[in-house]
């Protein structure tokens, strides 16, 4: 009876292994994927590197003054790890070629180009707004195209070339020249010894043109001064730069807006100042 029992116990042992074989447990269900997150919004003006206030004295020893563009940007992101005086008269004004190898604003290798302002002298932040013909020396035959194709007897040819071509690719458009000279070549103020020194606020905006609604919006914010200035440019000023304005946050910013735009209208391709537009449409 007991031999009987085991018998029975082994076959029912078998029958349970193989119905496990036959049906194996299901594996567990994998938890699904979070979604992606979602993007913040583009920063259209690049965060401008914090000034530092001690370097001030040398960037006037250097370059004479502090209204100068290369003053402006060696205050906010030092020493270039490389720079080159362009000395081409047949080819080019006399620029200067600034490259960092590691900048905060502008990413790694980035080179920025400075010209002399005529008739002044003073030294500016070159973007594509300008073009290339406040690069080019008045006697120069063709554009830097011609130029690349022969360099003649301009060592720096082609470093120029080079470098006006990556900033245009770093900058894209008239929008990001502005917001990127915005960022590194903006009048800076010395503060006293032991005064504590901020980096303006970044502003984060949308790379979408601005509507109706949110261009009345900031209107309403901006200090009587830029509104009055928006009403008497009203014909000449393009949305692009409007909505720049607009966007702008701080009045230092402002102001160097204004500065470059009279300085586009008033200067013919060659650099010269032909008109003064300000004081048609502005007046002081």
């Amino acid at each position: 009876m007991r031999s009987g029992r085991s018998f029975l116990g082994v076959i029912a042992l078998l029958a349970a292994a193989r119905l496990g074989a036959d049906n194996p447990p299901a594996s567990p269900t994998p938890a699904p994927s979070p979604s992606p997150t979602v993007p913040p919004l583009v920063a259209v003006y690049p965060p401008a590197p914090a000034p530092q206030s001690a370097r001030g004295p040398e960037a006037i020893k250097l370059f004479g003054r502090l209204d100068d563009d290369r003053s402006t940007v060696f205050i906010a992101s030092g020493t270039p790890d490389a720079r080159v005086t362009v000395r081409c008269p047949d080819a080019f004004r006399t620029l200067e070629i600034w490259t960092y190898l590691e900048h905060p604003t502008v990413g790694k290798n980035a080179r920025i180009v400075f010209y002399p302002e005529s008739p002044t002298g003073t030294y500016r932040y070159w973007t594509v707004l300008e073009g290339e013909g406040v690069l080019l020396a008045p006697a120069a035959k063709g554009g830097l195209r011609a130029i690349e194709a022969a360099p003649g007897a301009c060592a720096d040819a082609l470093l120029v070339v080079s470098a006006v071509k990556d900033i245009t690719r770093r900058q894209g458009d008239n929008n990001g020249g502005l917001a990127e000279r915005g960022a590194l070549a903006v009048p800076h103020v010395l503060l006293p010894p032991g005064a504590k020194v901020e980096a303006p606020p970044t502003l984060l905006v949308s790379n979408k043109p601005l509507t109706g609604k949110e261009r009345k919006k900031l209107m309403a914010g901006m200090p009587e001064k830029y509104r009055q200035f928006l009403s008497d440019v009203e014909a000449i000023i393009t949305d692009v730069e409007r909505d720049t304005l607009l966007k702008l946050g701080e009045d230092y910013q402002r102001e160097h807006f204004l500065d470059d735009f009279w300085k586009r209208r008033s200067l013919a391709p060659d650099g010269i100042r032909r008109i003064d537009c300000q004081d048609i449409y502005w007046p002081l």
